[in-house]
């Protein structure tokens, strides 16, 4: 079981080490993966504020472009937050970044997934198992990630779990 309340105490507003607009979409996050989407659409209608402001000064934050696909996602927005997980993945992509690329496309696999959607999440996953993306996704994270719940018992997903994946440069 999952420590849902656990989770979002890291992230309670007393915590002022942390960016606000990190904390809420943190918790935006934490809520949709524990299944509370009342509780996410509530911090999804805070964060937003914040994170469009970043994006107005700085549309190319990498950063903020998740965070905005979370909240999106958290309002039932979902084709917007495909869309910013998706300019976010384009902007950094892995045969620019091998380090933060992965992390921007698994990202929009996450977002593809809650969103409802089965074959694309997918055939991220299969890309990001293909290459050197261990410290971003691996077989034995998939088996264990409530991320993965909505498509779990897909048999393109159970195929995923057998998959050699690539290991090294």
């Amino acid at each position: 079981e999952h420590d849902l309340s656990g989770a979002l105490k890291v992230f309670n507003d007393d915590n002022t080490a942390l960016d606000e607009r990190l904390r809420r979409s943190a918790r935006v996050f934490i809520l949709l993966v524990g299944g509370d989407k009342t509780g996410a659409r509530v911090e999804a209608e805070k964060a937003l504020s914040l994170v469009e402001a970043r994006l107005r000064e700085r549309p190319d934050d990498l950063d903020a472009l998740v965070q905005a696909s979370w909240a999106y996602l958290g309002l039932g927005r979902t084709d917007e937050a495909i869309a910013m997980a998706t300019r976010a993945a384009d902007l950094l992509p892995v045969e620019k970044d091998a380090l933060v690329g992965p992390i921007t496309l698994l990202n929009l696999a996450e977002i593809e997934c809650r969103s409802g959607k089965t074959t694309e999440p997918m055939a991220i996953l299969r890309r990001l198992l293909s290459i050197a993306a261990g410290s971003q996704v691996s077989v034995p994270t998939l088996r264990i990630n409530p991320m993965w719940d909505p498509i779990r018992k897909d048999p393109g997903f159970q195929q995923l779990l057998t998959m050699k994946e690539h290991v090294g440069p």
